[in-house]
């Protein structure tokens, strides 16, 4: 009885619908950029030794060989 009872069960929760939604590959990938905290970081980083080599050009030293 009880393997019937559980097979019925199976089978109910198996014939639910299953909606997903469908995502093209940009979408992911923008998904990914925003979720994730490394990548911010790591674009966080890139940006602050852009900024520190932008303000070593303004100060106008001399070059070096």
């Amino acid at each position: 009885m009880k393997l019937r009872i559980l097979t019925s069960a199976m089978c109910a929760v198996l014939a639910l619908p299953v909606s997903a939604e469908s995502v093209t590959f940009s979408q992911a990938w923008q998904m990914v950029q925003s979720d994730n905290n490394g990548l911010a970081a790591s674009q966080a980083n890139v940006s602050r030794y852009q900024n520190l080599q932008a303000g070593k050009k303004s100060l106008n030293l001399p070059r070096s060989p």
